[in-house]
């Protein structure tokens, strides 16, 4: 299986390859704070097709809080949140399968 293709918190990403891949986009926002951990997931879901996976690497704090919350509250799918290593987590998401 594929590497999930990985997001930086500036949003640089590179759709071609995005679009060869099938395993689960990335973004990762765990250096960054609060609304913009939201605004960056936000963008992310709204990039992928209804149904589309997007992992989410976050930190500590209230991002570990806030992020799945505002993802069930659009209206996504939470399948799990992991932490991956001390201080690091991994939330895995399902767009939702229309948009609202």
């Amino acid at each position: 299986m594929a590497e999930p293709h990985d997001i930086a918190a500036d949003g640089a990403h590179s759709k071609a390859h995005r679009e060869a891949s099938e395993s689960p986009r990335r973004v990762d926002v765990s250096a960054l704070r609060c609304p913009m951990t939201w605004v960056r997931t936000k963008l992310a879901l709204e990039e992928l097709p209804p149904g589309g996976p997007l992992e989410v690497m976050l930190s500590d704090g209230e991002m570990l809080c806030n992020v799945p919350r505002n993802v069930a509250e659009a209206g996504h799918a939470v399948q799990s949140l992991t932490e991956v290593a001390p201080g690091l987590h991994l939330l895995s998401v399902l767009r939702r399968p229309e948009p609202r």
